[in-house]
């Protein structure tokens, strides 16, 4: 059932971002359409025939690419963005608007919350329920 209803939005998301990034065939916009979510749909249609146990894979998904989804690369776009207004020279403190959670602790504090939420959802797989 998970499945179901997360293939729709996946396939959507995805063959949205690759008619955006792939630029061929203009001239063919539905042949362009339909290979790119064949191209989106296929490897989940050949993972679905080869696995018999589909809740694996929906864990895997939802816990670990979750983490860094969620988490690990949007730290990383604060670090990396607090990095650039640093070197631009743009004073973060002068901002009226700015975070009260805007020290550079909690992004080390998340990512290793992060660290600790994959070690559990690994042992989780691993040791089971």
């Amino acid at each position: 059932v998970v499945l179901a209803f997360n293939t729709p939005l996946i396939v959507n998301t995805a063959r949205g971002n690759l008619m955006q990034l792939f630029t061929f065939w203009p001239d063919r916009p539905k042949a362009k359409y339909y290979l790119l979510t064949a191209a989106v749909m296929l490897p989940s249609l050949v993972i679905s025939f080869i696995l018999s146990d589909v809740d694996f894979l929906v864990s895997i998904t939802g816990s670990f690419a979750g983490i860094f989804i969620e988490f690990v690369i949007p730290a990383f776009l604060v670090w990396g963005g607090r990095q650039a207004t640093a070197v631009a020279g743009v004073n973060a403190a002068k901002n009226p608007f700015k975070c009260l959670l805007s020290a550079k602790v909690w992004i080390f504090f998340i990512w290793a919350w992060c660290v600790f939420a994959f070690v559990a959802n690994l042992l989780d797989l691993v040791v089971g329920e």
